[in-house]
């Protein structure tokens, strides 16, 4: 099973695409009025209530089902979809993304929501005295030395004197 992290992250990106912005349904629906209804001349308030009818009643698709019905619509009807007919073109898809929702959320609930605990950095000083041994141990006798200093001033203490003096071997 997939971690807890990357499962909200998938389910983040799935909630965002069933959001449709007003800006680009009334670009989809001006390209199907050009291509069906070239001659309609409507007023700015019927576009705006043609607008609003759509987006009630395909606002949950998503920009990109939204391209692509307005796609399949162009090139494959002989005539203006009724929105109900719009949403039919991408209706396998939308429903693809409502399942993939759920596995999601049912994978999220069988790790408890959460699953395992983030990444926690080891305080500073663990981290440090990791290094300045680590680097003793490979025989980098220099970088320790700098990593002791580096550790001897988070403590605030005196450095071990093979890290001041060059050439004493710790």
């Amino acid at each position: 099973m997939p971690p807890a992290a990357e499962l909200r992250l998938a389910l983040e990106i799935l909630d965002g695409q069933g959001q449709t912005g007003e800006g680009h349904a009334a670009y989809c629906l001006a390209k199907l009025v050009m291509a069906f209804e070239p001659n309609t001349k409507l007023t700015a308030e019927q576009t705006r209530l043609r607008l609003a009818v759509w987006l009630e009643a395909n606002g949950d698709l998503g920009e990109e089902l939204w391209s692509t019905a307005t796609l399949s619509a162009i090139r494959g009807s002989q005539w203006m979809p009724k929105p109900a007919e719009f949403r039919k073109l991408v209706q396998a898809k939308f429903e693809e993304r409502q399942r993939r929702k759920e596995r999601c959320r049912a994978m999220l609930d069988a790790l408890g929501g959460h699953g395992p605990k983030p990444f926690q950095r080891e305080p500073l000083p663990v981290r440090v005295r990791g290094l300045r041994d680590a680097f003793r141990r490979v025989g980098n006798v220099a970088k320790a030395a700098l990593y002791e200093r580096e550790l001897a001033e988070i403590e605030t203490r005196a450095p071990e004197q093979w890290a001041v003096e060059p050439g004493r071997a710790p």
